[in-house]
């Protein structure tokens, strides 16, 4: 479920958040060190964002005409995006499971989370100002059904710590699907 209402949304949003970020001096002198230009590839809104920390000033851009070369690429949704900001995305757990699609010298792009780290409070700041206030809720975490399938080994340890005594036919019995309830 997309968090942002349109791609002017999106674009407003971000553009604000990181005009925010390049006035903060701290996050400066932590990135400047980097020098690398980051693409960010949205799926959703078919737009590409560039930070560029290159040069002495550091800048962002939105889908330039002749588009520089990058030395890292992250192919991403806007509602992933969203989670990275609002501090709800374990970024080597995305990666790993392709949230995020991440092209080029990945390891320099991992080096500058620690940096971004006061950038976080001041996206929620963004979101305020913009009012979407919101998407500054978590969602609940609900209650759901899960639906195991017994396995042959599970069956099997089973059958050897809980050994027949009468012949009745118990195996039909953990064979079909359990439901377990989680909180």
């Amino acid at each position: 479920m997309n968090p942002y209402k349109s791609k002017d949304e999106f674009v407003a949003i971000l553009s604000e958040l990181w005009n925010r970020i390049f006035r903060t001096r701290e996050i400066i002198d932590a990135v400047s060190a980097a020098k690398l230009i980051v693409r960010f590839r949205f799926t959703d809104f078919k737009t590409d964002f560039y930070v560029d920390i290159t040069g002495d000033i550091p800048r962002f851009f939105w889908d330039p005409e002749a588009p520089p070369g990058f030395d890292v690429e992250m192919i991403l949704s806007s509602e992933v995006n969203h989670a990275f900001w609002m501090e709800d995305l374990n970024v080597p757990l995305a990666l790993a499971s392709r949230k995020i699609i991440a092209k080029g010298s990945v390891q320099k792009a991992l080096k500058l989370l620690p940096a971004l780290k006061p950038a976080f409070a001041l996206y929620p700041l963004v979101l305020a100002d913009r009012g979407r206030g919101d998407l500054l809720r978590k969602p609940e975490k609900r209650k759901g059904i899960i639906t195991l399938m017994p396995c042959p080994a599970f069956l099997s340890i089973f059958r050897r710590a809980f050994p027949r005594k009468e012949k009745f036919h118990h195996r039909k019995r953990f064979e079909k699907p359990v439901n377990v309830i989680f909180l």
